[in-house]
């Protein structure tokens, strides 16, 4: 697969990517979004879900990938994380407050921006040097050539239909 051959999805990745929440600590809103993304999560303020995170003002609400009936509520003041607490789901009533506690990436298909890039620029090169072979080229004149064999077949075709039938098809 893509991930085996250009090494995403690595277990590593998977470690290095999660994020820590914790009380106290410096983090603007909008990179914990950011972030968010990165590894994984979908934004959708209407609809509540795993994987998914929403957003209210500083309120960030976030339900974990591997939990089932519980989410996390994170509010900011400023650039700081001033509580943390697991939710209900569905009502949004504070279950328990956290400390500290780690997010990991809703698929185990994560990597780093960096090893996209790098997988990409090489999927990029293998495009191009298929493009220069000369099987490529055969490939493409034969489909180039294709429609104009197709027209030089119609007109030999009508070419050797009998003059009666070639009469009766351009009457009206």
């Amino acid at each position: 697969s893509v991930s085996c051959i250009y090494g995403l999805g690595e277990p590593e990745d998977f470690e290095k990517m999660m994020i820590t929440l914790r009380v106290g600590a410096n983090m603007e809103r909008d990179e914990l979004l950011r972030r968010l993304v990165d590894i994984r999560y979908e934004r959708n303020d209407i609809a509540f879900e795993r994987n998914m995170f929403r957003v209210r003002g500083d309120t960030v609400e976030l339900w974990p990938a591997y939990w089932r009936d519980t989410a996390l509520r994170v509010e900011f003041f400023g650039d700081e994380i001033e509580r943390v607490s697991e939710i209900n789901g569905v009502t949004g009533t504070v279950v328990r407050r956290i400390t500290n506690i780690p997010v990991w990436p809703a698929s185990h298909y994560v990597t780093s921006r960096e090893k996209m890039e790098r997988a990409i620029g090489q999927i990029e090169v293998e495009l191009e040097e298929r493009e220069k072979s000369p099987l490529r080229k055969a490939l493409d004149l034969a489909i180039t050539l294709l429609p104009l064999a197709a027209g030089v077949g119609a007109i030999l075709e009508y070419q050797l239909l009998p003059d009666s039938f070639a009469k009766a098809a351009s009457s009206p």
